[in-house]
């Protein structure tokens, strides 16, 4: 939790920075009793590293890991001598001769621009690994040679001009890795903006007398103000990276490494020392509680090497112990991306795109909002867990009770609850001054899911009475529920399984019966729910289902859309939501059937074609969490569908009883579709990956 120091008392930000420590804090003081992370070993052989402050501590860790796995490794180290002993250390340790020593000093952009010159002339320099390790922490008002704060230019400045160098003048291999070294400290940061993230601010309370002592307040401030900052520029670097076709495939992360027994935190005395109270109870702390530099670079090594974080829609993210922080990256998110492109300036003016960022992405910025009705579910289900003593089931379950879903409008009753919603996610929107976006899916076209029976609705194409009318009725009420809130950010997927049908499911009488009906009547939910606050998504099918029909699909879509348009000129729509109720991987599958990323980047262009905005959000329900990406074409992550009720019945006597649910890979018996399903939900949570 962060906080400006002029909003509040004193007393009121002291407090506010207890809160900040504890919720960091406690986390880090248990780290020592947690399990012992494991390297996990890859073949590096033939791939080149650089990491830079490898003379000790996680630098080195991670510089002896990596040449441990093979790699050829730099180390970019400032005291020579000591680097030159690192260097004999590693390669006694590992057996791996091909580990050099580079002269590279975060305090001297002179030094830093050195070492690329000297790179461009190397033989073997095409850099695979870029660890952003070096940094520095400064008791006293400290200045480096090109006149910024030492803690500033050390732990982020120098690392913005050494890789963006780097990228500019072609040394990184296309799918290489940059890692940059951050802090869970970063919750203790100020709101970052262009006049405090140099430190300039702290440093005038000093006359910016050089040596002068500073408060162990503003020396902390200071150093977890970089720490904030490297998240930001990891995610900015990463969103331009993402637009250029020469970049794109690299991959930007930055991690906490935990709560290791550094060297920063017990330098010697003299200028830059730091020192107090304060800090000789850190330093105890750090010896007593914190884990070994060995474990603390588990993480940037994983990261550096793993095939998960490079997963196109997992790069540009903050991680600790190998876990994707949600909240973390989302608060560095709300923050204004321009802040990091303004500290790069300070640095360097390198083209890293060649079109503008899009920034009409309707899920960034906000924060997901979730239903309470399932949270009430899955915390009834956590509770039926712990009872029967399966307490780390129940512990599990409570995490997802947090995670935000889609609130489903599947009958004329079922819409009354908008209003609901709306007014809920105002009153947090008030309390918390975060902005909320409100999921929904509207889910009751007339002979809905017309190719099986398991999700059949309440509306019927018989007659108007039976079908049209009642349709037309529910997108109205829709309309005028969500006008009464205009401040609240509503995004909809309208009638999952709609467009798969009416591609594929022609064969099928009801479904060719439906289709022009179907196809009318989207266009006008499109034309109906043209609100300022609203984000449509129409139906996507998935990779399995229309992934060899990408032309026709993008015809259909195009042909709705413009349909629309007659029942209002300005009739738009976001883009497509895909994967709904199904369970195919984000860029992690071979077969482009079972993963949606070679699915929405495959039809992409047949939708631009068709004049249909390609843009998509994509279903992962108990895998990935709910998030905003800086892909270009996927706004966002979601849960759609609510993990723990049933897709259909397997009583064989039920009207909706479909044979496919009985089918080998079914789950035998589950109850009627859209009620609570238990031991389908403990299943759920037991294989989620990754696990809660």
């Amino acid at each position: 939790m962060s906080y400006g120091a002029a909003t509040h008392s004193y007393m009121v930000a002291f407090l506010l920075y207890i809160w900040s420590f504890l919720q960091m804090g406690l986390n880090s003081l248990l780290a020592s009793f947690y399990p012992r992370l494991v390297n996990h070993q890859v073949d590096l052989r033939g791939k080149l590293a650089i990491v830079t402050g490898a003379n000790s501590g996680i630098g080195f860790e991670t510089a002896r890991a990596l040449a441990a796995m093979g790699a050829h490794v730099v180390l970019a180290c400032r005291n020579e001598l000591r680097g030159q002993e690192a260097r004999k250390q590693i390669i006694q340790l590992t057996g791996n001769p091909n580990v050099d020593l580079e002269m590279f000093d975060c305090t001297s952009f002179g030094s830093v621009r050195a070492f690329l010159n000297r790179w461009d002339q190397r033989q073997l320099k095409t850099v695979d690994i870029l660890v952003n390790n070096a940094g520095s922490l400064s008791g006293t008002v400290s200045l480096t040679k090109d006149n910024f704060e030492q803690t500033y230019q050390s732990n982020h400045l120098a690392h913005v001009l050494l890789t963006h160098e780097l990228v500019y003048r072609g040394h990184f291999s296309p799918t290489g890795r940059i890692v940059s070294l951050s802090s869970g400290g970063l919750y203790l940061s100020n709101p970052l903006n262009e006049n405090n993230a140099t430190g300039q601010d702290v440093l005038s309370q000093y006359g910016h007398e050089v040596g002068k002592r500073m408060s162990p307040d503003d020396m902390i401030q200071l150093y977890v103000r970089t720490k904030l900052s490297q998240a930001m520029w990891t995610m900015a670097l990463q969103r331009k990276l993402n637009l250029n076709e020469k970049w794109k495939d690299l991959t930007v992360h930055c991690c906490h490494p935990g709560f290791v027994q550094s060297p920063i935190w017990r330098q010697p005395t003299g200028p830059g020392a730091t020192f107090g109270i304060i800090l000789d109870v850190l330093r105890f702390t750090v010896d007593r509680f914190g884990v070994p530099s060995e474990q603390g670079a588990i993480t940037p090594v994983w990261l550096a090497t793993a095939p998960e974080p490079a997963t196109e829609l997992l790069r540009g993210r903050y991680w600790d112990r190998r876990q994707w922080q949600w909240s973390t990256t989302m608060k560095a998110l709300s923050l204004v991306i321009a802040i990091a492109a303004t500290l790069v300036a300070h640095v360097s003016a390198i083209p890293l795109v060649t079109r503008a960022t899009d920034d009409s992405n309707p899920f960034a910025g906000k924060t997901f909002y979730g239903n309470a009705y399932y949270r009430s579910l899955v915390e009834a289900e956590a509770g039926r867990l712990k009872a029967a003593g399966k307490t780390e089931l129940a512990a599990k379950a409570a995490k997802v009770a947090e995670i935000p879903v889609f609130s489903w409008i599947y009958d004329t009753s079922s819409v009354n609850d908008i209003s609901g919603y709306l007014k809920d996610a105002a009153a947090i929107q008030k309390k918390t001054g975060k902005k909320q976006i409100v999921q929904l899916v509207i889910y009751n076209l007339p002979d809905r899911d017309c190719s099986s029976k398991a999700a059949a609705g309440e509306l019927h194409l018989t007659s108007s009475a039976t079908g049209v009318t009642p349709y037309q009725q529910l997108l109205d009420s829709a309309k005028s529920q969500i006008e009464k809130y205009p401040d609240v950010a509503v995004a909809i997927i309208l009638e999952p399984d709609s467009i798969g049908d009416l591609v594929a499911s022609n064969s099928v009488a009801k479904c060719k019966n439906a289709a022009e009906a179907h196809k009318q009547l989207l266009s006008l939910a499109i034309a109906t729910l043209q609100l300022p606050n609203v984000s449509l998504y129409l139906d996507g099918a998935h990779a399995g289902w229309l992934g060899d029909s990408l032309a026709p699909t993008a015809a259909l879509l195009g042909e709705i859309l413009k349909d629309a348009k007659i029942y209002g000129a300005n009739a738009t729509v976001r883009g497509l939501a895909t994967n709904v109720s199904n369970y195919n991987g984000l860029g992690n599958q071979k077969e482009a059937g079972k993963d949606e990323l070679k699915y929405i980047k495959a039809l992409a262009p047949y939708l631009e074609k068709a004049g249909y905005p390609a843009h998509f959000i994509v279903y992962a329900g108990f895998g990935l969490r709910p998030m905003v990406t800086t892909h270009p074409l996927v706004d966002a992550v979601v849960w759609v569908k609510p993990g723990g009720e049933s897709d259909g019945t397997t009583d064989t006597s039920s009207p909706r009883y479909d044979a496919a649910c009985t089918s080998p890979a079914s789950y035998v018996p589950s109850p009627e579709a859209g009620d609570w399903h238990p031991e389908m939900f403990r299943l759920l949570i037991e294989q989620a990956n990754p696990s809660f």
